[in-house]
């Protein structure tokens, strides 16, 4: 019997849903407890170990430039939507199970957006380094909890580039 196929925007939409239900936890909470560092820039103390908390606001700061980025370039490409629209929210979703939220403002300096094509591998870039700096804060976390919360995090950057090349082939 032939399995049926899913598309790879099914297979991520459904693998998003599952790293964001594994990663909150039965509890529907977010994994890490107590006060956060915050994206906007307020400085509150955190409940992870020491050197955690450097790799948790790293990783919020990095949610907030990849959302700017996302958000500008849907602006400027209407055609680029409705694929980045799914993205964009699975990156708020991720900051709020890091303790956090992503701010509405646009950056300081708002990303240049070149044509479509640029545009979606400019992306995809981001979303590279993004997922290599949660795999080098992952090897490096303190706590276990969080080491797991960043490796989701950085398979999540790599599904977002298996989209972007579909859209990118598409357009």
């Amino acid at each position: 019997m032939q399995q049926p196929e899913v598309s790879r925007r099914a297979f991520v939409g459904a693998a998003g849903v599952a790293i964001g239900a594994g990663l909150t936890g039965c509890t529907g909470s977010p994994v890490i407890t107590g006060p956060r560092p915050s994206v906007t820039g307020s400085t509150a103390t955190t409940s992870v170990p020491s050197g955690d908390d450097h790799r948790v606001a790293s990783a919020l700061l990095d949610l907030q430039r990849l959302a700017a980025r996302y958000t500008a370039t849907a602006q400027v490409h209407r055609s680029l939507r409705a694929p980045l629209r799914p993205l964009r929210r699975q990156l708020a979703e991720q900051a709020t199970v890091l303790g956090g939220t992503l701010d509405a403002r646009p950056l300081r300096r708002t990303p240049q957006v070149p044509s479509s094509g640029r545009a979606l591998r400019a992306l995809q870039d981001a979303e590279r380094r993004a997922g290599a700096a949660r795999r080098i804060d992952a090897l490096a976390a303190v706590s276990g909890q969080l080491a797991r919360l960043l490796a989701a995090l950085a398979a999540s950057h790599a599904q977002h580039v298996v989209v972007l090349t579909e859209a990118l082939a598409h357009s």
